[in-house]
């Protein structure tokens, strides 16, 4: 499958995992308890549970919008859901009256992580080809005069970075022969 069909795909599943940690974990717990609520008659754990996934939902529908910058996000969804599930099955084998969960929540946790490992294990990033020609590539610098640009403003603001002692004690940087080759590339162009 092509880079921007998976892509696009990862979008789509980001966006219906989202809404459904948002809006279907409460529905799904009122609606089929024995498979997805915990214990019997009123549980406080059930409000914990949708709120922590809520969360979660709306911080991946965020990430739908651009996967490449919160791929931490979505890997945290992904084994977190495999630990989630993994549990849930355990438990659900040791006490018999919630056995429900080895089809409900249990394995849709574990749908969820097979999914979403797939689409994200073959997405390369811009920068993944290496920082420089992956950032100058997002920002359209193709040209030596562009790639100069960027690299003059990167030394700008590490340099702006070693300045401020309230965040870091750290001696100011020194001007290694690659920032002087930069600079010089600056200059020139």
């Amino acid at each position: 499958m092509p880079d921007a069909n998976r892509l696009l795909f990862l979008r789509i599943a980001l966006i219906v995992i989202g809404l459904t940690f948002i809006f279907g974990v409460y529905t799904l717990g009122a609606v089929w308890p024995s498979g997805w609520a915990w214990g019997r008659g009123h549980s406080h754990y059930l409000m914990m549970i949708i709120g922590v996934y809520g969360t979660l939902g709306v911080f991946l529908l965020i990430a739908s919008r651009n996967p490449y910058a919160h791929k931490s996000i979505i890997w945290f969804t992904v084994w977190s859901s495999v630990v989630h599930g993994a549990i849930m099955c355990v438990q659900s084998f040791n006490d018999a009256a919630e056995r429900g969960h080895l089809i409900g929540d249990a394995p849709a946790l574990l749908l969820v992580a097979i999914i979403l490992a797939t689409l994200m294990s073959r997405i390369d990033s811009p920068f993944e080809k290496g920082a420089t020609a992956g950032l100058m590539e997002t920002k359209g610098f193709t040209d030596q005069r562009g790639a100069a640009h960027l690299c003059a403003q990167t030394v700008i603001w590490l340099d702006w970075l070693s300045d401020k002692s309230c965040l870091v004690q750290k001696p100011r940087l020194e001007m290694t022969d690659n920032v002087r080759r930069c600079l010089n590339l600056h200059h020139r162009a």
